[in-house]
């Protein structure tokens, strides 16, 4: 058994009486609130995501076959112990039946078909799915497409100027406006420093804001655990961020070196390909197949695996004859293991030191992890995957002709917090932890630490004011202003910006006049004729072209770049002609142009208008602020990227954490919860988590037995039992119930007696002998009969079939997963538009919910018209007459994959 409850933001409670149940419910609940996105991630797992948008889904689909995310899926999913693999296999039959009911149904999917003209049916879930969208979420999010940038710089400027657009040297300190600026923050409190005397953790993680949000709010709860957190839409439990009560966790990118990456000498020997390593030319393994575009053509996709890694780029001819590519060993493809099995640990997480235990099975990407428990422990870690590689070796691609892969490294223990703790990217103090190259700036994790210093936060709600901080790093780009005489305007911004206090408020001019000198120093030096190298293709592949953009990464080292030997000279040149630019720029502020930006997968469809552009609202914050809404200067002002959740988790009263998320719960545009949270995810007021189950609104049951057999088709329970639950906006709640041949009588009787249940044929029974009647339907394995309420209020019966067990199944060729269904209206209550269409419409989900159920046979009489008419207006195809059981009647069929391309 398993129910579905819901907060006033839409947020799902599950509870459920065991794992499986509360998986399967997990699965389905996410189906119905997030099918179009779950699916779309599904299908880029397996390479197919061109099939649903056409052209659009190309570059990555290329990138997922290259990269074999569905064969690391599936090894991995093969790897599973048997408790996480049933634990797995619940989610995703949960997952097929919330689609069939209602995901496939997403707007997305039509707004699809009508665009393209035709129809693409949805195919179940393999069991493997739910690792290969884990998988999506990580398969970029790592170390080597910043690598594959820096060997772009050593081909096309030399190896001296790597360092520039990259990291500082060993031994220096990190530049305030040097690396990448996007990431995460987390920070933790100590119960010394608390109002509760426990520990309060808290954070945000930064990521592309994704259209619907890239983590769901869930709430997960079953006889061994209850636990909320924010859960990856399509994968079981909850990974990231979560509070089982007793304890609790979040993680930040540790920015490891994860991933080694080759330099790959291959060439062709008859229909073989063959690639140089240490021991000489190896055969490589090919695979080759067709991505089938949407509305287009079948692109051929040439899939190489060396014994170094899969080959993820395209492929170069070289002056010798022979071809250049990089290939990319991820730990998680190279041990088969996406650190699935750390899930079902996490959620029965009693203490800091099961958070780190459980954690101890991840694998990619590597993350820092703060954890804490209700007996006052706080502990920091580093954990996951990676190669055992110096510092030096983790700045460009290896040789793979001369180089063979190292073993992974083993990560250091936890630490004790004992006072606070901050990671925000940054470059470790500890070098015990310190796996990577190239660090985000410093100034978030100073800035959150001098925060916490000031405001010394003791509840919850002195949260607010770090998660909103708009300071941002200036002191490098400032040092740049000239001195001297400058034409008027430019010295007014010189002044200007030289008081500026720093902040990027959306109300503040300096701020929008400091973005348009940033984005001028910015065109400038992408123009200058050091970098015209860096301006043709980079010949990665599509995919790539994020990361290979001169313009994000000429804005993050701006002042390295002014200080290089062969732009210094020009450098104060630059800055007085980017200062007179930006002096020039019409006055607005920053919010004007610094929007909100979701990304959602239908913008790349030509034809197609996305959903979200109505979210565009001004946002205060940048890119290296702790308020993270990153933008890309030199192209955009949108941000597109920056804190896709806020997380608070109190250990001493779990309703006094905090979470919010950009968006909403919903996936649905047409629902109130699709972005309802955004004014107070941009104002940074999260909300309160509830838990007391008195006060959410019970939405859905889920009882008819999770020891039923998988072919099984009809549901079936104890006389009186709820089988299903469904909110219809306009009829209120509808629960189907087991018809109790006793109690339900008098209720069935006053209904089949009527004139109009002629068609019925029982309108001759008396009461008792109804019940008798209906006594021996309850005894047939193949015959069910239930009774359906409104609001509470009896309005109709069901009755269900298996028709190889009825004289209808002489009538016609049965197939298997047929089920023939009964369907008399008793009562209305109040009265609603449609209200038969409505009640059919639930009664088809409710049919549809059964696995085995595959396909709906009715037989209404010739005669009766507005029962004929109704079923042809629900997609019901019509078959033959046939006369059965004394009456002349109609058939009509209605399979589960017509009634959801119907929907």
């Amino acid at each position: 058994m398993a129910e579905l409850f819901r907060d006033d933001l839409g947020v799902p409670h599950v509870r459920a009486s065991d794992i499986l149940s509360l998986a399967r419910a997990q699965g389905d609940v996410t189906a119905r609130d997030r099918g179009w996105q779950i699916e779309v991630d599904r299908l880029r797992a397996e390479g197919r995501l061109s099939s649903l948008i056409g052209e659009a889904g190309l570059a990555w689909d290329v990138f997922a076959r290259r990269a074999r995310l569905d064969d690391t899926a599936s090894r991995a999913f093969t790897g599973l112990d048997p408790e996480a693999s049933a634990f797995v296999r619940a989610y995703t039959d949960g997952v097929r039946r919330g689609m069939r009911e209602v995901g496939c149904r997403a707007a997305e999917f039509r707004q699809l078909d009508e665009h393209f003209g035709d129809r693409v049916p949805l195919d179940d879930w393999p069991d493997r799915a739910p690792l290969g969208v884990l998988h999506v979420a990580h398969a970029l999010f790592s170390s080597f497409p910043a690598m594959l940038w820096r060997e772009r710089v050593r081909l096309a400027l030399g190896e001296d100027w790597v360092s520039a657009f990259g990291a500082a040297e060993e031994g220096a300190a990190e530049e305030e406006g040097a690396g990448p600026s996007s990431g995460s923050n987390a920070w933790a409190l100590h119960g010394s420093l608390t109002a509760s005397g426990l520990p309060i953790i808290a954070g945000d993680p930064h990521r592309v804001f994704e259209l619907p949000g890239v983590y769901q709010q869930v709430r997960l709860a079953c006889d061994e655990f209850d636990v909320v957190g924010l859960a990856f839409p399509g994968v079981p439990g909850i990974a990231h961020f979560g509070h089982t009560g007793s304890a609790a966790w979040g993680v930040t990118n540790a920015m490891a070196h994860s991933v080694d990456v080759f330099r790959e000498r291959l060439r062709r020997e008859g229909d073989h390909l063959q690639a140089l390593g240490p021991d000489g030319w190896r055969r490589v393994d090919v695979r080759r197949s067709s991505v089938l575009v949407r509305g287009g053509r079948a692109v051929e996709v040439e899939a190489i695996e060396t014994e170094r890694g899969p080959v993820v780029t395209d492929l170069r001819e070289t002056s010798g004859g022979e071809l250049l590519g990089w290939s990319v060993r991820m730990p998680a493809h190279a041990d088969g293991n996406l650190g699935i099995g750390a899930l079902l640990p996490l959620l029965r997480a009693r203490s800091a030191t099961d958070v780190l235990a459980a954690f101890g099975r991840w694998c990619d990407p590597v993350n820092r992890v703060l954890a804490a428990d209700a007996r006052g422990a706080v502990l920091s870690a580093t954990v996951g995957r990676a190669p055992d590689r110096n510092r030096r070796e983790r700045r460009l691609p290896h040789d793979g002709a001369s180089e063979a892969p190292v073993p992974g490294r083993r990560m250091p223990p936890a630490r004790v917090v004992v006072g606070t703790a901050v990671d925000a990217n940054e470059r470790p103090a500890d070098s015990a932890v310190d796996f990577g190259w190239r660090y985000a700036s410093p100034h978030r994790a100073g800035r959150i630490r001098e925060l916490l210093d000031e405001h010394r936060p003791s509840t919850t709600d002195d949260l607010e004011p770090i998660w909103a901080d708009t300071l941002v790093a200036v002191s490098e780009l400032r040092s740049l202003l000239p001195e001297g005489d400058l034409p008027p305007a430019s010295t007014l911004l010189r002044d200007a910006l030289r008081d500026w206090d720093a902040r990027m408020d959306r109300d503040s001019p300096t701020a929008a006049l400091f973005a348009a000198w940033r984005e001028a120093l910015v065109e400038r030096l992408c123009g200058h004729a050091a970098l015209a190298p860096l301006a043709g293709l980079h010949g990665f592949g599509a995919i790539f072209d994020p990361w290979m953009s001169v313009e994000a990464q000429v804005a993050a080292v701006i002042p390295r770049l002014l200080a290089h030997p062969a732009i210094a000279p020009d450098a104060e040149g630059i800055v007085r002609a980017a200062l007179a630019a930006a002096a020039d720029a019409p006055p607005e502020r920053w919010g004007d142009g610094h929007r909100l930006l979701p990304v959602h997968v239908l913008a790349d469809v030509p034809g197609v208008t996305a959903p979200g552009a109505d979210l565009a609202v001004p946002l205060s914050g940048d890119g290296d602020a702790v308020r993270c809404t990153g933008s890309t200067p030199g192209v955009t002002r949108r941000s597109w990227r920056g804190s896709v959740a806020r997380w608070a988790w109190d250990l001493a009263d779990r309703e006094q954490s905090r979470w919010s998320v950009p968006f909403g719960a919903s996936g649905d545009p047409a629902s109130a919860h699709f972005a309802d949270q955004l004014d107070g995810w941009a104002e940074v007021h999260p909300a309160r988590v509830v838990t007391d189950w008195d006060r959410l609104t019970r939405d859905i049951s889920w009882n008819w037995g999770e020891d039923r057999a998988r072919g099984d088709r009809l549901a079936t329970g104890r006389p009186g039992e709820l089988c299903f639950t469904e909110i219809d906006p306009a009829l209120g709640r509808i629960d189907i119930t087991v018809l109790d041949p006793e109690a339900d009588a008098g209720i069935v009787h006053a209904w089949v007696t009527q004139p109009r249940a002629r068609f019925w044929g029982l309108g001759h029974l008396g009461r008792d002998e109804l019940s008798e009647l209906y006594a021996y339907v309850d005894s047939l394995p193949s015959h069910h009969a239930f009774l359906i309420r409104r609001d509470g209020t009896p309005v109709a019966l069901l009755q269900t079939y298996e028709p190889e067990n009825d004289p209808v199944g002489q009538s016609y060729r049965v197939e298997p997963g047929d089920v023939g269904v009964h369907f008399l209206l008793g009562a209305r209550g109040a009265p609603v538009s449609g209200f038969t269409t409505r009640l059919t419409a639930v009664i088809t989900r409710f049919m549809f919910a059964q696995p085995g159920a595959d396909r709906i046979i009715v037989e209404p009489d010739v005669q009766n018209e507005a029962a004929l008419t109704r079923m042809a207006r629900l997609g019901f195809e019509q078959g033959p007459e046939i006369d059965v059981d004394g009456k002349r009647a109609r058939l009509a069929f209605l399979s589960r994959s017509a009634w959801a391309r119907g929907r």
